[in-house]
């Protein structure tokens, strides 16, 4: 039972860290959103459907308790989470293939980090651009650095995740249909 709303639990936890704990200490350029980083772990690590419900839910309390626009930041989580879930989740059956190699599924997970922190970094510079209609370059270095610090973040936190939210994971799973009869 705890398993199931861990993650739910974490995303609001994380969205208030995020929102009253962090700008207290630091208001840095290289700050990463923890909640957005683990909506895109619970979607790897969970698959597609519970990365976009954490989405949904951090993506709405950023909306309501930042005052953004209602859905800006909901549409942002929710597409995170679904598409590192459609790119990164590795279920039983993909892990029991014989051409499965981890070194492979870990450039994938992430390369859908980079894609899609990518994109939330160009839509949060669009937003920007249309509430101050003022850019810079710098806007894009720091864009491209937060990009590849949440790359790293979200390559540890998934590793971290893993034992809170599914376990231990049993490194070869055999799937067919060959069972064991047992006699009496």
């Amino acid at each position: 039972m705890l398993r199931k709303i861990l993650p739910y639990v974490l995303v609001v936890l994380l969205v208030l860290i995020d929102l009253s704990v962090i700008p207290v200490f630091t208001d840095s350029v290289y700050l990463l959103p923890l909640a957005l980083i683990f909506v895109m772990c619970t979607g790897m690590l969970l698959g597609r459907m519970h990365g976009m419900l954490c989405g949904l839910l951090g993506g709405l309390l950023v909306d309501i308790l930042a005052g953004y626009p209602l859905g800006y930041m909901m549409f942002t989580y929710v597409s995170c989470g679904y598409i590192t879930g459609l790119i990164g989740c590795d279920s039983d059956e993909i892990r029991a293939q014989d051409r499965y190699s981890r070194t492979r599924a870990f450039f994938r997970r992430a390369g859908g980090v980079v894609l899609m922190l990518a994109a939330f970094e160009a839509v949060t510079m669009v937003y920007q651009y249309f509430y101050t209609a003022h850019i810079e370059g710098r806007f894009f270095r720091w864009a491209i650095l937060r990009v590849l610090l949440g790359a790293a973040a979200s390559s540890g936190a998934y590793y971290l995740c893993i034992p809170l939210m599914i376990g231990r994971r049993k490194a070869r799973v055999r799937i067919g249909n060959r069972r064991e009869v047992k006699s009496l």
